[in-house]
């Protein structure tokens, strides 16, 4: 029993190391060509693996694509909102967040810029883009305490302005322009202070 139980145990690590390395090579596909392109033969050809283990790990095309991104979140932890809800200062928390999720964005550029413009035109990802949007609205959520727009068009404009600050795409501009993630996230921060045009000083100087 002792024998077959240990049998059993180093079966199963040794499965669960293939997994990752399907997984991996997966992700490292989707940076390089996107999910679109990502084939079942590629990705056994770059796990060095045949084409029947990647089905008897995960199925079929979709299901794989579906724990390649799960496996990236799990990889690649995002900047976790509760870090920045105790700063009472909505624009120094404002800066402190935008800084920590452009650094994200700046770290895993090559798999976001392939798999978020493609997740809506391959069905089975679109847990990538449900999950990713989902975060960003706590984001959201957590940085609008705190700002107070004089009047209803302020208020609508503010909204949108916290929706574009969060975005991936946002960032990818303001990179794209030649800004580090300092003053990437210095420049958003400046666009809503004058978009909300609070009745109060806001406390703090830029660092």
């Amino acid at each position: 029993m002792t024998r077959r139980a240990y049998k059993k145990r180093v079966r199963a690590a040794r499965e669960a190391t293939t997994r990752t390395r399907i997984l991996d090579a997966a992700l490292g596909l989707w940076a390089d060509v996107g999910p679109a392109a990502s084939s079942i033969t590629a990705v056994a050809s770059r796990a060095r693996v045949q084409r029947l283990t990647i089905y008897r790990h995960f199925g079929d095309e979709a299901s794989l694509n579906r724990e390649t991104w799960k496996h990236f979140e799990k990889s690649h932890a995002s900047p976790d909102p509760a870090e920045w809800a105790a700063i009472a200062d909505p624009a120094k928390r404002l800066r402190r967040a935008l800084r920590s999720l452009y650094a994200f964005y700046r770290e895993n550029r090559p798999t976001l810029e392939r798999v978020l413009p493609e997740a809506g035109q391959v069905g089975s990802l679109a847990n990538a883009l449900t999950s990713h949007r989902r975060y960003t609205d706590g984001i959201v959520a957590t940085l609008e305490p705190g700002w107070s727009p004089r009047s209803r068009n302020r208020r609508q404009l503010l909204a949108a302005a916290f929706e574009h600050a969060v975005r991936f795409s946002t960032w990818q501009s303001l990179a794209d322009a030649g800004l580090d993630d300092r003053d990437g996230a210095r420049f958003v921060e400046r666009l809503i202070r004058a978009l909300a045009r609070k009745t109060r000083k806001v406390s703090g100087k830029n660092p």
